[in-house]
């Protein structure tokens, strides 16, 4: 099921309009706020880039709710047109919940402002977060190490590409060749 949210062709052109068509996964991780959990800071997910604000867009966020969210259960706040300031916000910014039904998918750019809010309610707010970005900026998450490469040859292609296993403007090759090359010429036991 999570190869079918990463490679859904809506979200891939979306993210692809906003960022160019060379794009890549840079995380996927679950979200869970539990009950009696206090608001999460405020914060950008592109700021590791130390890139001044206001950029062009370089990371797109994925939201998809497992369960309802609600302003009372924590669901996401942002912070309206916070990616166009040159200023951090603060504690007291003024901020809204993206209250939305299990099923649902908030995009927004990685130098929005945002956090998860407090949860006052006895249930859990469950969520996948599915960050894109440029495929020339290097990924949150390792995917060259963290997944094990005879898993990666059995991805499907478009899968193995937004993995990192692609070039971008140039770069990526893996001794002149294109990293799909190399990673199906680890499979016949050569280095790769």
């Amino acid at each position: 099921m999570l190869d079918e949210l990463v490679l859904n062709a809506d979200l891939l052109r979306l993210i692809r309009s906003q960022l160019g068509e060379s794009i890549q996964l840079s995380i996927a991780s679950t979200m869970e706020i539990f009950p009696g959990e206090t608001p999460q800071a405020l914060h950008q997910d592109d700021a590791y880039f130390r890139i001044q604000n206001p950029h062009p867009s370089l990371v797109l966020n994925t939201m998809v709710a497992l369960t309802d969210f609600t302003e009372a259960n924590g669901a996401t706040r942002l912070v309206p047109g916070s990616n166009g300031w040159a200023r951090a916000v603060n504690i007291h910014e003024p901020s809204i919940a993206a209250a939305m039904p299990a099923g649902s998918v908030l995009i927004w750019d990685g130098a929005l402002w945002h956090g998860g809010g407090p949860n006052e309610t006895d249930d859990i707010r469950f969520g996948l977060s599915l960050n894109f970005s440029r495929g020339w900026l290097r990924q949150q998450e390792n995917h060259y190490l963290a997944l094990d490469h005879d898993l990666v040859r059995s991805l499907a292609r478009p899968l193995q590409r937004l993995l990192g296993w692609d070039n971008s403007e140039f770069l990526g090759f893996v001794d002149k060749l294109h990293p799909l090359q190399a990673l199906d010429r680890g499979a016949a036991g050569t280095p790769g």
